[in-house]
């Protein structure tokens, strides 16, 4: 459990004697029953070694669903296997319809939840699955009143050369066809690398801002997960990628059609057509982030594209942008403690790592622009949706009410009583100190303790992850204003963790 590469460790031993040793006496497939092991009629079918996992998630009333998944931990099934049934648990049953949010969250939080598990304690390593286990049957009821849609078994699709199927896909991508996707998909995923796969996705998943960035954050989050859950999965989850990022509403389709939320993509597309290498070649520099951060907040979306476009063909660093736009993100939080300026960070989270792993340069040169776009584009959603604060994140270096040093304690006390306060003390405890270990591991454990949305995790696991690819000089004043959204010690603890608590 310490490294997700370490999850192979069991690879050894075949699906046979592993549905033996569940079907023992501590085990689960005797007492579940023949007819709960029977798929739906039409329904996609996993592999083997994972198939009644899912089922068994999807058939047990969610009043026992975390007593059994502790039951399979204490009788030994692999970390990677529960995990990838919690997954494709979601990905079968609750659609992305009519937004890539709200229910779908049960597929969006998994690899947050995974995140947060290889990186807590021992004692606190299951909390997260097993609060994502809980999570789903939650949203399995809502998809239920919804018109309880079952994701089904894929088409008979021959066989094609790689480019083919690339071809295909892109094409229905285009078509806004989601029938055409299905099928080209099953056929990409069944010819495709991963990394074709992967340039393909990152580029329709950020290519329209609507969703505020769950598309984005779906396609990272999925391919990520496929690293530790086996790339035997592609096929399902390739689809289910196909299908979300095909949402549009419920309006006319976009194809052929100038519409508003498609536009940055499509003039970004031409801005990255025109490439120097000093993005890649120049030094970082803060004075850069500055003058990026300025624009950020309050030029309008074009504008600042255009302008970040122009100062990367001259003498500006990509790192330098996406220090300006870690630290932008962070002040929307701290301006607005709401859902819209949550997903400037988390859908930054998302877009970095797939710029940080496409090969194509104008692909990540196209990914910074749209990154800009989006956290542009949510700080005016933001403003339409509530007031927000007119407050500057660096104003949060400033020390002069708090006491020196800073007990870690006391941030904590102060979250949720008074949030600048707090978020001074984050920055004041992190510049005191060596390392912010102690203030990650606090965070998680609040998170465990009293989260009980699947934000609490997103944002978390994004905040966490980021502190560290932010520059040294910037990173701190991030992670304060993003302290804001962290749960402090006033939340009181959920049922849920006091009886995964009892269980465990």
């Amino acid at each position: 459990m310490g490294h997700p590469n370490r999850r192979r460790f069991v690879s050894h031993i075949s699906t046979a004697s592993t549905m033996a040793a569940l079907a023992g006496p501590n085990g689960w497939l005797r007492s579940a029953g023949a007819n709960e092991l029977q798929l739906p009629t039409g329904s996609v079918r996993f592999s083997d070694d994972v198939e009644p996992l899912v089922r068994w998630l999807e058939t047990t009333p969610k009043e026992k669903v975390v007593a059994g998944f502790v039951e399979k931990i204490q009788s030994g099934i692999p970390y990677y296997r529960l995990l990838a049934s919690v997954f494709l648990a979601g990905i079968r049953n609750v659609q992305p319809r009519p937004s890539v949010g709200f229910k779908f969250h049960t597929v969006l939080v998994v690899h947050a939840a995974h995140q947060a598990s290889l990186a807590a304690s021992n004692r606190d390593r299951w909390l997260p699955l097993l609060w994502a286990a809980d999570y789903f049957k939650r949203a399995q009821d809502d998809d239920a009143k919804q018109g309880d849609w079952t994701m089904q078994s894929p088409a008979n699709i021959e066989k094609q050369s790689s480019a083919s199927a690339l071809r295909g896909l892109t094409e229905a991508f285009e078509r806004w066809d989601v029938e055409a996707a299905d099928r080209c998909a099953v056929a990409a995923a069944r010819h495709c690398s991963h990394g074709q796969l992967l340039e393909l996705f990152a580029k329709y998943g950020c290519r329209d801002f609507r969703d505020i960035g769950h598309k984005a954050i779906y396609v990272a989050g999925a391919f990520r997960l496929l690293d530790t859950i086996g790339r035997e999965h592609t096929e399902p989850i390739i689809r289910s990628l196909a299908y979300a990022l095909l949402n549009h509403g419920t309006g006319a389709n976009p194809s052929g059609r100038d519409l508003a939320p498609d536009r940055p993509g499509k003039e970004n597309w031409e801005r990255s057509e025109k490439q120097s290498d000093a993005w890649m070649t120049s030094d970082v520099n803060g004075t850069h982030t500055q003058a990026v951060l300025d624009s950020l907040r309050e030029d309008s979306e074009s504008s600042i594209c255009n302008s970040v476009h122009q100062r990367m063909q001259r003498d500006t660093n990509w790192q330098s942008v996406y220090d300006a736009l870690f630290v932008a993100s962070s002040e929307l939080v701290l301006r607005q403690n709401g859902i819209v300026p949550l997903h400037a960070v988390t859908s930054t989270n998302a877009i970095h790592y797939l710029f940080r792993t496409v090969k194509d340069e104008r692909l990540q040169w196209w990914l910074l622009l749209q990154n800009c776009a989006f956290v542009s584009l949510l700080r005016d959603a933001a403003k339409d949706r509530d007031k927000m604060r007119d407050i500057k994140i660096d104003t949060l270096a400033s020390n002069t009410d708090v006491p020196m040093p800073v007990e870690l304690g006391a941030v904590f006390q102060n979250l949720g009583r008074d949030r600048d306060l707090a978020s001074r003390q984050v920055y004041t405890y992190l510049q005191q100190s060596k390392s912010p270990g102690d203030l990650f591991a606090s965070a998680r454990n609040h998170v465990f303790s009293k989260g009980n949305d699947s934000h609490d995790y997103k944002f978390s696991s994004a905040i966490l992850e980021d502190y560290t690819n932010v520059s040294p000089a910037w990173r701190n004043l991030y992670l304060s204003g993003c302290a804001q959204m962290l749960h402090g010690d006033s939340a009181p603890d959920t049922k849920f963790f006091q009886r995964v608590r009892e269980l465990l």
